[in-house]
């Protein structure tokens, strides 16, 4: 209080407590003279117990004419003195989750106030700074965790907390996961080849659930917002490796949405779409060269064969049927030439 409301000399805070859970307990009190002082703590209380507090204002003349409020207040918290026991896994739901299952503890060997429990995962070989937690209600002893890594084995454990400490882990469950569908591809484009043609190319999921085994594309017109029959591109993409195909025998000057989805054994996984036009047919014009690798390659059987690998040119006109054309060195008048399609 601000000395032009202390109304007299002598002003001093007297501060009361006593235990809210104790019957007859009597008040404790201590004088406070500094009137820009505005806490107090009192030392050596047992942990987690409730009082009864009230601050008064007083001056020579005596206490302030309106009565103190009471609140209820508690002593420090501290560790939760049990674990959860019995700690389990009742069933697999899926490839992310499992109900889990334990001995709930009781309230007050939280020592605090019962926030509820949590329960914490990784996965083997995973960067242990990625652990993932769930918060559970101290009401609960048993919950649907959906947080596992899929076709995985992972390690979970759970710990009760109250509102500044958590207690010791409890004991650790394995929760085997299978497989699952995969995430979304992490990013999907695409370039116009020219009037019936796109190039397309991704990167695989960062949520693979599993082991990849290729994807299936989707394609179909877009007339304002209107869509086509949905059409898949054949044949399907059975090598995980590949990251971009050509989408051809489409019409000229037309917008289409394209869908990719990647594929474990478990089915398609979740879609990511895309939508380009395709030039007119009118746009016909020269192709500029593609970037293009070749590496040397040697089979099982010994025998030397070349690889090339080439990509469109996305940044000026990228064509939409591509050549190999080779010679054996020295031989200028013998030029082979192989059709891409």
């Amino acid at each position: 209080m601000t000395p032009i409301d202390h109304n007299s000399e002598g002003f001093y805070y007297k501060v009361s407590w006593k235990r809210h859970d104790i019957e007859n307990d009597s008040w404790q009190s201590r004088t406070i003279t500094d009137w820009k002082q505005n806490h107090l703590t009192i030392e050596n209380q047992p942990i987690f117990k409730p009082y009864r507090i009230k601050v008064e204002a007083h001056n020579r003349r005596g206490a302030a004419h309106t009565a103190a409020g009471e609140v209820i207040g508690w002593s420090s918290e501290a560790k939760p003195l049990r674990s959860p026991e019995n700690f389990r896994i009742v069933e697999l739901r899926d490839h992310k989750s499992a109900l889990m299952a334990w001995d709930p503890v009781t309230a007050d060997s939280v020592r605090g106030h019962f926030q509820g429990y949590k329960i914490q995962t990784y996965a083997v070989g995973e960067d242990i700074k990625l652990m993932r937690e769930v918060k559970i209600p101290p009401n609960v002893s048993r919950s649907l965790v959906q947080i596992f890594k899929p076709n995985s084995r992972n390690i979970a454990r759970i710990f009760v907390y109250n509102s500044m400490y958590m207690s010791d882990p409890s004991n650790e469950v394995v929760v085997n996961t299978p497989e699952g569908v995969p995430g979304p591809v992490s990013s999907f484009e695409g370039i116009s080849m020219g009037s019936n043609a796109i190039y397309l190319y991704w990167s695989p999921p960062d949520e693979p659930n599993g082991k990849i085994t290729g994807y299936r594309i989707f394609y179909e017109s877009v007339d304002g917002t209107e869509l086509g029959p949905k059409q898949e591109r054949f044949p399907q993409i059975d090598d995980p490796k590949i990251t971009g195909v050509k989408l051809g025998n489409l019409l000229p000057g037309r917008k289409y949405r394209v869908t990719i989805h990647a594929v474990t054994k478990v089915g398609m996984g979740e879609p990511f779409f895309i939508e380009l036009e395709t030039k007119g047919e009118d746009a016909a014009a020269q192709p500029d060269r593609p970037v293009f690798d070749i590496d040397h390659v040697r089979a099982n059987d010994g025998t030397d064969h070349v690889k090339i690998t080439w990509y469109p040119n996305s940044s000026k006109i990228p064509g939409n049927n591509f050549y190999v054309q080779y010679r054996l060195k020295g031989l200028f008048n013998s030029t082979f030439s192989i059709q891409i399609k």
